[in-house]
């Protein structure tokens, strides 16, 4: 029986996953989960042996859309208990992460966004780009950030922040796309409350309900 490897990579609003051989490399059967958590239908596509078999529905959570891809797996194979996974691979968390800026200059908002990005030299996990809120005539620094444990969101902002008062611009808002992990939002709210000896696993109440 071959070895198998199943590489899952999940985001704000969607899940990609492979069911990889360990020897060759070679991907055994694919698929993704689209618009998950979004106000229309969601799109499933698992492919294996050269078949698509697509569904499109609402979905809800990615506990809903991950169950979805085990049925896949079970109705139209290869079945999960026989192919031989030796493995999970997945991906660390993504935090979708927009800062809106006081202006409608999209210009300023992509040299934020490049001082910002690692691949620019800037900070290690952030990707970023300068988008145009056309309804808000509003530029916006559109960022996904690929491990808040090592690059927390406030370090983030804060940047964002000191690069945006260089060209007389203010953050006028910020916005969270999808879901996000608890600590994140706990790291951040103890960063700008200066909170003192405060030990999250045992102040956080979700903690003890989790």
């Amino acid at each position: 029986m071959a070895k198998t490897v199943l590489v899952i990579n999940s985001g704000s609003s969607s899940i990609k996953y492979q069911l990889v051989d360990l020897e060759t490399g070679e991907g055994i059967a694919s698929g993704l989960v689209e618009k998950i958590g979004e106000p229309v239908d969601g799109h499933y596509k698992h492919e294996y042996n050269g078949e698509k078999h697509e569904l499109e529905e609402p979905i809800h959570d990615h506990e809903q859309g991950l169950k979805r891809v085990l049925g896949f797996f079970d109705a139209s194979g290869p079945k999960l208990p026989d192919a031989g996974i030796v493995a999970v691979g997945a991906r660390f968390p993504l935090v979708a992460f927009h800062i809106n800026l006081s202006t409608s200059d999209v210009a300023i908002a992509n040299k934020i966004a490049k001082t910002t990005r690692e691949s620019s030299g800037g900070m290690r996990w952030v990707k970023s780009i300068g988008v145009m809120l056309e309804e808000r005539n509003s530029a916006q620094g559109s960022i996904n950030m690929t491990n808040h444990t090592k690059t927390p969101i406030y370090r983030v902002y804060e940047t964002v922040r000191f690069e945006a008062a260089r060209y007389g611009v203010q953050i006028i808002g910020s916005e969270l796309i999808g879901i996000v992990p608890m600590d994140a939002l706990v790291e951040t709210a103890e960063y700008y409350l200066k909170l003192e000896n405060f030990d999250k696993d045992n102040q956080v109440m979700e903690k003890h309900l989790l």
